[in-house]
């Protein structure tokens, strides 16, 4: 019997999202479907930017947080999410790393390919020349454009796999409120990773006190994709032990070829949610 694994895709544009945050923004629906192709409405295109993240760098932005007492809630995927970089745009590098993370389940989605082997509580991935070989395909099924609309990018994912024998369903991992749903978290906790599509987006850290937290961000523009493999919820507390405060950070590989990995600050202002989106294989 065939194992069956999910991975989201969660479709990004307004990272100021958490299960208490936000505002409406544009919906991007699937409206029909065949078993090779799933249609969305509302399409616009991602990535098409320079693999180098100082080409959309606009600016800095730091912010103390005061505080008497925090809780730190943090999940992060184990085995750690592969950062394998392609030439092409950042779609073909979500894809394909979505791909290469779940071939060590299911061999045969890079034919030939030794994905690695587990060491502790990480597995030390594999590259090569097949890595290469299946990026090269899924551009080719995005589209071989200097972008990618959602229905490429899901559609080129489920093409690649379905031409491996396995079968592929989709399903939304956003709420109606165009936030993120209780299943974004749900599958970050059961070692799904999840695809970030954004329009404006952050690259930050947080630097911890004696009683305030210093959070830095760098702050870029364009539509992009990105991987989420984790997730950190921080709650400030005042003097008299009432919430006053929740940040909300995901753990990304950022798609570019320097900074691989950062984390991404929610519900700033400096990005935009529209939706999520996931795909099982069986």
């Amino acid at each position: 019997m065939k194992r069956i694994t999910t991975f989201v895709l969660a479709v990004m544009v307004a990272l100021g999202f958490t299960m208490a945050f936000g505002a409406p923004v544009a919906s991007f629906q699937a409206i029909a479907s065949t078993e090779e192709h799933v249609y969305f409405t509302n399409e616009v295109n991602y990535g098409g930017q320079d693999i180098l993240r100082s080409r959309n760098h606009v600016g800095e932005v730091n912010e103390r947080i005061d505080f008497h007492r925090r809780e730190v809630r943090m999940t992060v995927i184990n085995p750690n999410m592969p950062v394998f970089l392609s030439s092409f745009h950042c779609g073909v590098n979500g894809g394909g790393n979505l791909i290469a993370f779940n071939q060590r389940i299911h061999r045969d989605l890079i034919p030939g390919h030794n994905p690695g082997i587990q060491f502790g509580t990480n597995w030390l991935w594999t590259n090569g020349p097949l890595i290469t070989t299946m990026f090269d395909e899924l551009h080719t099924r995005m589209g071989r454009g200097h972008g990618v609309t959602i229905d490429q990018y899901i559609n080129g994912i489920r093409g690649y796999i379905h031409a491996r024998n396995f079968n592929t369903s989709i399903f939304p991992a956003y709420n109606g409120n165009y936030r993120l749903s209780t299943s974004f978290f749900n599958n970050i906790r059961n070692g799904i990773p999840i695809s970030l599509f954004m329009n404006g987006y952050n690259f930050s850290g947080v630097t911890s006190n004696n009683g305030h937290d210093i959070i830095d961000m760098s702050l870029h523009t364009g539509r992009h994709i990105m991987v989420a493999y984790g997730y950190k919820i921080i709650d400030y507390f005042d003097k008299n032990d009432v919430l006053f405060r929740q940040e909300l950070f995901l753990n990304i590989q950022t798609g570019f070829n320097t900074l691989v990995r950062s984390l991404v600050r929610m519900h700033t202002g400096h990005g935009i949610l529209e939706a999520a989106w996931g795909i099982r294989i069986n």
